[in-house]
């Protein structure tokens, strides 16, 4: 679950960078 919730931001993160 942390997992997935650290890589689901670092997904949105990127997307908005």
């Amino acid at each position: 679950m942390d997992f997935e919730t650290r890589s689901l931001a670092l997904y949105v993160n990127y997307t908005f960078l």
